[in-house]
């Protein structure tokens, strides 16, 4: 996560900043879903329904043996590593750029 801008806790894989520059804060972090595995997550706050939405959720490869940053910001979104096939393992670094009128990271 030293790769991402903003604020980054000390104690998890949690990064909070302005991400998609549209002057809110969001959260950006690593999680595992029980469906999908290991994944790259940004959350930002949806004013008008007065909870968080998820703005992003991308599959990503971690390596545990020797670990390296699977998300990189790269100013208007991420560069992920995103596990393309689980079996057999086939990954791919795509870039997920902030999409206003979706208001979502989309694949570009």
């Amino acid at each position: 996560m030293e790769k991402l801008s903003g604020n980054i806790l000390d104690y998890g894989a949690v990064s909070i900043g302005d991400f998609n520059n549209d002057g809110n804060i969001e959260i950006a972090l690593y999680s595992f879903y029980k469906n999908i595995g290991d994944v790259f997550c940004v959350y930002g706050f949806n004013s008008v329904e007065n909870e968080l939405e998820e703005l992003c959720l991308v599959p990503v490869f971690i390596n545990y043996y020797n670990p390296f940053p699977s998300a990189e910001y790269i100013g208007n979104g991420f560069r992920i590593l995103e596990v393309v096939d689980d079996d057999p393992l086939e990954l791919t670094w795509n870039n997920y750029v902030w999409n206003i009128e979706r208001r979502k990271y989309i694949k570009q």
